[in-house]
């Protein structure tokens, strides 16, 4: 009986432990079940954690895009606006620097066959200087003169080969303006043939620079343009300055002229007048005898230039 009763309880110990057994089993079955549920549901939310991150991504890319598209069609249209205004401004200004007079034509410079002679005849432009040192050479002893004037610095710069050569001056016709400036004041000996006038009418030291300002700024220049020329005509200022203590004139002949030439288109002084204001060596120069050959020589000097100046002969002195 006692061992039956033994037997009994081993067996249902030995149930209990399998029972056991069995629940721990499922219970760690439904543990790992749950556990993969939940690393399942984990998984899924990262993965639509991602899929969201890299959805907004995308998204974000796509409106950096289009806003950078966008930024940079309006840059570009803001910069092409830009450089198009400038660009119109540029050539608004140049327009104004060149105003509506036809083309100038460059002077022309010829050299005589025995080569001691050189002949200006028409206008001086920016690019006269470069010119005439093309056909310049040691051997020029005498440059002759018909010439209205025209561009202060190439005329400063020709005047200063001039004087530094040597060279004697003759006025054949007409010389005036930066010609007559510059040029025959350059020269070492100087002639006017007969029928010829040296006329003036002021220099770049001669007017208010305010004028100056006040007409450009009528025609529609900027400020930057303004200062631009401001700057350029104080360093021609300053050449002619230089130039005119070099030679020994007094710079007030000019100023003079600029005075008399308000009513009238150049001032032709006669050889007293000039040598008062200390332009010396003056060889020979014809001049008008009378008003009515003065009239005449102008007439003449107007038809040949296909022009119509006024000249004053009032002799102003220093």
């Amino acid at each position: 009986m006692k061992k039956t009763v033994i037997f009994i309880m081993s067996l249902l110990l030995i149930t209990s432990l399998f029972t056991g057994c069995g629940k721990k089993e499922v219970e760690k079955q439904d543990e790992a079940v749950t556990t993969d549920t939940t690393e399942s549901t984990k998984t899924k939310k990262v993965t639509e954690t991602e899929n969201a991150k890299e959805g907004i991504e995308e998204g974000t890319e796509e409106v950096t895009k289009e806003t950078t598209k966008e930024t940079t069609k309006e840059t570009t249209k803001e910069t092409t606006k830009e450089t198009t205004k400038e660009t119109t401004q540029d050539t608004e200004e140049q327009e104004i620097m060149e105003g509506t007079e036809e083309t100038v034509v460059n002077g022309t410079w010829t050299l005589s066959e025995n080569g001691d002679t050189l002949r200006l005849d028409g206008t001086i432009t920016e690019t006269s200087y470069d010119d005439f040192m093309k056909v310049f050479n040691s051997d020029v002893k005498t440059l002759v003169i018909n010439s209205g004037g025209g561009d202060t610095y190439s005329g400063l710069r020709i005047a200063k080969v001039i004087y530094d050569s040597k060279i004697d001056v003759v006025v054949d016709k007409i010389c005036a303006s930066s010609a007559a400036n510059y040029l025959f004041m350059a020269g070492r000996n100087k002639v006017v043939k007969e029928g010829s006038l040296l006329m003036f009418h002021g220099g770049v030291n001669s007017f208010d620079m305010k004028n100056l300002e006040e007409e450009l700024k009528n025609q529609g220049a900027s400020e930057k343009m303004i200062e631009e020329q401001k700057g350029y005509i104080t360093m021609q200022r300053k050449l002619e300055k230089d130039f005119y203590e070099l030679v020994g004139v007094d710079l007030k002949l000019l100023e003079y002229s600029h005075v008399i030439t308000e009513k009238v288109g150049f001032w032709a002084p006669n050889p007293e007048v000039l040598s008062s204001f200390g332009v010396t060596n003056i060889e020979k120069m014809w001049y008008p005898a009378t008003d009515e050959e003065f009239k005449k020589t102008v007439t003449s000097i107007n038809e040949m230039m296909g022009t119509n100046t006024t000249v004053s002969n009032e002799a102003v002195e220093k």
